[in-house]
């Protein structure tokens, strides 16, 4: 028996207040607070004591309304919207927010159970800021079980410091009966606010300008996402094993530093293990208590603050050297912690500086005391908890031992990742305390067998070679198909054999005026038939050739040559003219070049030096030998060209002064046909196009520039030939090219990355191997390390730079040993002797094993803090009705900070009048940091010589202009709240609050006055979400989903994992599974069926069905409609599970690809609802509803709000809120006791037909919810049997502990998303193993 007494009916007095301003830590706070707008708020602290049975619930009580009245900070409130900044408001009083809840559970298990679903309950109960007091009570009296407090606050008026000084003033005033008399007045944290404002603010802030001075980027270990919704942090502990913990002290009094130090350093060292960057930024707590403020270290209040904290990890410094330089830089920061983290984020310019967090735990102690009072109180316990939005924070606990703690969020880290990393932090330590003189770059992060592991998966297939050269090969095929067409361009078609001849010909008098096996050969011949036969010709002799360009300027191409020091120059007064028509040769490769070794000199290719001087590289013939055998076995064959097969058709369009232009030259040598296209034709998207369309091409090799150009040219258009293989290399892939490949059928996309050092290509990887652009997988006979600047290995998804060995390894550079030395070294991991290259790209693995291409190592692109590819933003740009084509490249603002500017050619001729409408529909599909802050038309994207984008060639906008005028008064309003805001004395209706300066705390402010001047609620999400007047005025206005219509979108869009179904319970509501919604990964679209009843009018409800057939068979059509074709995976809960599961079987009987039916906590099969779930009859519905909207709003109820609920009270509460709740009259309350009754009376009619699609069912085993009791293995099991039967696959059992009203709620959904994401996974891939309809197995 549970019985609950009323609150505290204390009538608050707030005639007296005081404004104070916010701490430093409390303006980020109340920003995170009041973004949140409505869902969890993880900055809620709860501590929990446990007394012996019999304390007094009235002593507590008392106690803890003396803490209320003697400390300020605990009655304070938080408005953005008093005065032109945020404040705290602190009346003189305030109600005592208590509640006594007596109980006499059966057992220590149902005594802990009821504890625990209480301490949940509480924590997901918001407060609201502007409602004083942001802490509540509730005593809970268990009987033999022992009474507990339950104290939660919100972390905005106390830290832990404070917390740790309230417990043992708690206990006094226990100890004393209610109330100790005999305490000093309590010192109040307003001294503390006005110490803070007569500080030099400028110079702390210029203090952190020096320190973050250089800093390129912040360290950010989750991807960024403006919907993830916040979720209450795991956790998981080590203490530190063994001799740890004194070697810790130790090593930080051997270097002079504190352990704080030596343990901050570590958590550098594993964030340099998850980002792969050496200058680390993360979170730090400082006291923030100033020892010259008399009573500061008994003051209640938020002292605490957040700070960065920057770690510049150099391999090359010994540990102690780091130690002592961390512990420098940081405490000349000691003066300088009472500023705003926002404030430093600002002055650094580029974003968000962290999202993890250390914390060294220094919370006043005195054990003696606290015993004492403990004893004399009856407190046998005391548990504490409070998190941070942070998705990682590190805590080191002082102790015997030191104890690591890691929170973590479960959405981002999951708990084995956590454990390891926690693992990786107390190795870190132990090496770094091993021997404090080591030099950092010998410090492992990794596991070395982890390490080692990852390495011998970095191993590409290695492969005895064939002994003989490509001219060999040349020469056989030609022997083969001496009649088959070898080499077309404008003026002549080459069969083998004539082919042969040619190069033999050439080859011979190459050898006849003195050129000698190793000798260099320039090659400048214009485009044509001609250069390869020359190129070919040299090969055969021995030499190596050195192409150059024929479109660059003369005096290069002469210092190129002259460099590269050449015997000779084939050029069109040395060559040798074509064979006729029907010539053949039978002299043999071997002939040519008896001597010939796989380590001859190939070629040497100059491409561009750092210097600006060209460097050449040497590259011998084995790895084209590698690389032909590896284009066999892993292209050429799969796609169906093999040696012998039916020759394929493949267009030259590279420059031959690039190794890319050797990709053609392989099919040639297998027997295939290769167009050499002209240089107008090569460099004009439209010709070439049409020449693949006309010759029927079947293989194309380009970069993704041109094959963007293509594509817009209509390449792959309906109606035309396609290419059945586009190969694609020299620059990153983005999506737009990608996706295009992918989709097309018949035509398949391969990606091929390397840099010249590596004999053409490295990676590998196509469409049909990856959804999303990949560099792929390493070539044959290529080993790839992806390493720190330690040159230690990375773990998968941590981007690191790419280092290369293998066949393919270029000798080095021409005549540049110093240069080769520095980027040719030992390969650590190979044989002796082996040197590895290092490319200076950043790569990072996925856990399929194919490699994704970050950008180079100096060039990383971030916009305002965000990590952003500019090739994703360009595909989205181009896919505008209005853009044929674009290009997005990075600028700097005029402030310093980059911007994203976009290049368009137009596909319509207004689009200089339209950029606009295109700039709008990007903010409707990326997110604010990925819209460029420009649009620029050109005529053309000019691309350089090797078909890159030339971004030096394209025209740099003028960042400064301001942006149109407004259009309406409404416009205007905003726009001068806007400049208001920002200070500024005008702000164009189209003008970006982000990029004029923007930051939270002016948000909070901007979405204060935009609510009072346009008498309508306008939230800091919105703001941030929305930051141009016109947009946030759009979106304001726009159209939203109707609220009671049968189908409701509760978000994202991605509809390749299936879109979600949700059925929602009795009440109808599909607002149900909106926290559900935002905890399913990604961007899955998420859809929620609802009653008809709720939109019925009263008269047509008689009218709707009277069985739950019925009700599904008029749900099907709008499931139907809302998804098109794609899988759908059926969610219900309660009432709505057996819903669910009658419309399972007809969407399967109607041939919908159903890939999954979950029933949440359904109860038995027939109607049964799970036991202690009533079915409301007409005259407790109302009661009923009330209830769950109170539920459902997450908000802190005032204490005259208690049932029985009159309608007008609870409709008052909620107009106070935000959401749609806020909306809510007595007629949206009457829609929703129609719909319960509803529900109700169709309950158990169904006639349940079998499903053959995956069934989750999903149990609440919390104590209370089922008689009472914790639910056995054999409850649990009954109850899957149960539903066996209308299942035709095996029920897949799974439980939750959360009751079962709270399922759907933030914490029930954290539970149940992390049980549906894998199940629909794997039921979305195997369904093609299972029948899609009834009518199939049948």
């Amino acid at each position: 028996m549970t019985t609950t007494s009323p609150p505290a009916t204390t009538t608050a007095t707030t005639a007296a207040v005081e404004v104070l301003p916010l701490s430093p830590l409390q303006a980020g706070l109340l920003f995170h607070s009041v973004a949140g707008d409505g869902t969890l708020d993880v900055y809620s602290m709860q501590s929990t004591y446990r007394f012996v049975p019999g304390t007094d619930l009235g002593v507590l009580r008392s106690a803890c309304a003396a803490l209320l009245e003697r400390h300020g900070a605990l009655r304070a409130g938080f408005s953005a919207a008093l005065l032109d900044r945020p404040v705290q408001f602190v009346p003189a009083q305030v109600a005592l927010p208590w509640r006594a809840v007596r109980s006499d559970p059966a057992d220590a298990a149902a005594a802990q159970a009821e504890l625990s679903a209480l301490q949940r309950q509480e924590r997901e109960r918001r407060f609201d800021v502007d409602r004083p007091p942001l802490v509540r009570f509730v005593g809970l009296d268990l009987g033999t079980h022992g009474v507990h407090l339950l104290v939660t606050n919100h972390h905005l008026v106390l830290d832990g410091w404070s917390d740790a000084l309230l417990v043992v003033e708690l206990l006094r005033h226990v100890r004393a009966g209610g109330r100790d008399t005999t305490l000093p007045p309590a010192p109040q944290f307003r001294e503390f606010l006005g110490w803070l404002a007569g500080r030099d603010a400028a110079a702390d802030r210029a203090a952190w300008r020096g320190a973050l001075g250089g800093l390129t980027a912040g360290t950010t270990v989750a991807e960024p996402s403006a919907v993830r919704q916040q979720v209450l942090p795991d956790v998981v502990e080590r203490d530190l094993p063994g001799d740890l913990t004194d070697r810790l002290l130790a090593t930080a009094r051997g270097a002079a530093v504190s352990v704080s130090t030596v343990c901050s350093t570590v958590w550098a060292l594993v964030l340099r293990s998850l980002t792969g960057s050496d200058d680390v930024v993360f979170g730090q707590t400082v006291s923030g208590r100033p020892p010259e403020l008399p009573g500061v270290d008994e003051t209640v209040g938020l002292f605490l603050n957040t700070v960065p904290h920057r770690v510049r990890l150099d391999p090359a410094l010994d540990v102690t050297s780091l130690l002592r330089r961390v512990h420098r830089e940081s405490g000349a920061l000691v003066e300088h912690h009472h500023v705003g983290l926002g404030d430093v984020q600002r002055d650094a310019g580029l974003g968000p500086l962290f999202d993890t967090l250390y914390v060294m735990r220094n919370t006043p102690e005195d054990d003696a005391a606290f015993a004492e009072l403990a004893a004399a109180t009856g407190l046998a316990d005391v548990e504490g908890g409070d998190a941070t939005h942070y998705p990682l924070t590190f805590v080191v606990h002082p102790g015997e031992p030191y104890r690591f703690i890691l929170s973590h969020a479960p959405d981002v880290f999951p708990a084995a990742a956590a454990e390891g990393l926690l693992d990786r932090a107390v190795g870190v330590l132990g090496a770094l305390t091993e021997d404090p003189h080591r030099l950092l770059g010998t410090v492992a992060t990794l596991d070395p067998a982890v390490a080692g592991e990852l390495v011998a998966s970095w191993t590409g297939d290695h492969r005895d070679l064939p002994a003989d050269s490509l001219t060999a090969r040349l020469a056989r095929t030609a022997a083969r198909f001496p009649d088959r067409t070898a080499l077309v361009d404008d003026d002549v078609a080459l069969d083998f054999g004539r082919l042969w001849a040619a190069v033999t010909v050439q080859a011979q008098e190459l050898q006849r005026t003195g050129v000698r096996p190793g000798d260099r050969v320039g090659i400048d011949l214009p485009r044509g038939a001609g250069t390869v036969v020359a190129l070919l010709a040299v090969l055969a002799a021995g030499a190596a050739y050195v192409p150059v360009d024929p479109t660059h300027p003369a005096d290069r191409r002469a210092r190129v040559l002259h460099r590269a020091g050449v015997v000779t120059t084939l050029d069109p007064t040395t060559v040798l003219p074509l064979p006729g028509p029907g010539t053949r040769s039978s002299v043999t490769a071997g002939e040519l070049h008896p001597a010939y070794r796989h380590d001859d000199l190939a070629y040497v290719m100059f491409t561009s030096g750092s210097t600006g001087e060209p460097k050449g590289v040497q590259v011998e013939q084995r790895g084209l030998v590698n690389m032909a055998e590896n284009h066999r076995r892993r292209i050429f064959e799969p796609a169906g060209a093999a040696p012998g097969a039916e020759p394929w058709r493949v267009a030259h369009a590279i420059s031959f002064a690039f190794d890319m232009s050797w990709e053609e030259l392989l099919w040639l040598l297998d027997g295939h046909e290769v167009h050499l296209l002209s240089e107008e034709v090569r460099r004009d998207p439209a010709l070439m196009a049409a020449l693949v369309d006309e010759h029927r091409v079947d293989v194309l090799n380009v970069t993704p520039s041109v094959a963007s150009a293509l594509l817009a040219a209509g390449l792959l258009d309906a109606g035309r030939h396609r290419p059945r293989l586009v190969l694609l290399g020299g620059e990153a892939v983005g999506p737009d090219v990608w996706n295009a490949l992918r989709d097309a059928p018949g035509t398949e996309g391969y990606n091929l990355y390397g840099p010249t050092e590596y004999t053409i290509n490295t990676l590998g990887g196509g469409t049909a191997e990856s959804a999303t652009p990949t560099v792929g997988r390493p070539v044959d006979g290529t080993d790839v390390r992806v390493l720190d600047t330690s040159l230690r290995p990375v773990p998968d998804g941590v981007p690191g730079e790419l280092w290369i060995a293998g066949a393919g390894l270029a000798r080095g550079y021409h005549d540049a040993p110093a240069l080769t030395a520095e980027r040719f070294v030992a390969d650590p991991w190979g044989p002796p002797g082996r040197r590895m290259y290092r490319t200076g790209d950043v790569v990072s693995r996925r856990p399929d094993g194919s490699f994704d291409f970050h950008g180079r190592s100096d060039t990383q692109v971030k916009v305002r803090g965000f990590r952003v590819e500019p090739g994703e933003v360009a595909a989205a740009v181009a896919r505008d009705v209005l853009v044929a084509r674009a290009a997005v490249v990075v600028r700097p603002a005029p402030g310093g900070n980059p911007l994203l500017v976009g290049y368009v050619v137009a596909a319509a001729p207004d689009l200089s009048d339209r950029l606009g409408e295109v700039t709008e529909r990007l903010r409707r599909d990326l997110p604010e940091h990925m819209v460029p802050a420009a649009l620029v038309v050109v005529d053309d994207l000019p691309l350089t010589v090797n078909s890159k984008l030339d971004v030096a060639a394209l025209p740099v906008p003028d960042l400064t202009a301001t942006g149109r005028a407004p259009r309406t008064a409404e416009e205007e309003t905003v726009c001068a709240a806007f400049a208001e805001v920002l200070g500024l004395p005008r702000f164009g209706a189209d003008d970006d609050f982000h990029t004029a300066g923007g930051h939270s705390l002016l948000a909070m402010r901007l979405a204060a006055l935009l609510t009072d001047r346009l008498g309508t609620r306008v939230g800091v999400a919105a703001v941030l979400a929305n930051p141009t007047p016109a947009g946030l005025l759009d979106a304001l206005h726009r159209p939203q989903a109707d609220p009671w219509g049968p189908l409701l979108p509760l978000g994202g869009q991605d509809t390749a994992r299936g879109t979600v179904v949700c059925v929602p319970p009795l009440l109808g509501l599909g607002w149900t599974f909106a926290a559900l919604a935002s905890r399913l990964p990604g961007a899955q679209r998420v859809l929620a069926l609802q009653s008809p009843a709720l939109a019925a009018d009263p008269a047509e409800v008689a009218a709707l069905p009277t069985t739950l057939d019925g009700l599904a068979d008029l749900l099907v059509p709008h499931v139907l409609a809302g998804t098109a074709g794609e899988p759908v995976h059926l969610v219900g809960f309660s009432f709505g599970a057996h819903l669910a599961h009658v419309l399972a079987s007809r969407l399967e009987e109607r041939g919908v690809d159903l890939a999954s039916l979950t029933l949440l906590d359904p109860g038995a099969p027939g109607g049964v609802l799970p036991v202690g779930v009533e079915v409301p009859d007409p005259v407790g519905a109302d009661q009923e509803a009330m209830e769950y909207l109170l539920t459902l709003s997450l908000r802190e109820r005032p204490d005259w709000l208690t049932p029985p609920h009159d309608p007008d009270d609870v409709l008052a509460f909620l107009a106070e809120g935000s959401g749609v709740l806020a909306g809510f009259g007595r007629p949206e309350l009457d829609r929703i006791v129609r719909s319960a009754v509803h529900s109700a009376s169709v309950l158990g009619t169904a006639e349940p037909r079998p499903v053959a699609a995956p069934v989750l069912l999903v149990a609440s085993t919390a104590p209370g919810h089922r008689t009472g009791r914790v639910p056995t293995t054999a409850d649990l099991e009954a109850e899957r049997d149960a539903w066996q039967p209308f299942c035709r696959r095996p029920v897949e059992l799974r439980t939750v502990d959360v009751v079962h009203t709270a399922i759907t709620s933030p914490a029930g959904s954290d539970q149940v998303a992390r049980l549906l994401t894998p199940f629909t996974t794997a039921a979305l891939a195997g369904r093609t193993d299972h029948p899609r309809s009834t009518q199939e197995t049948r």
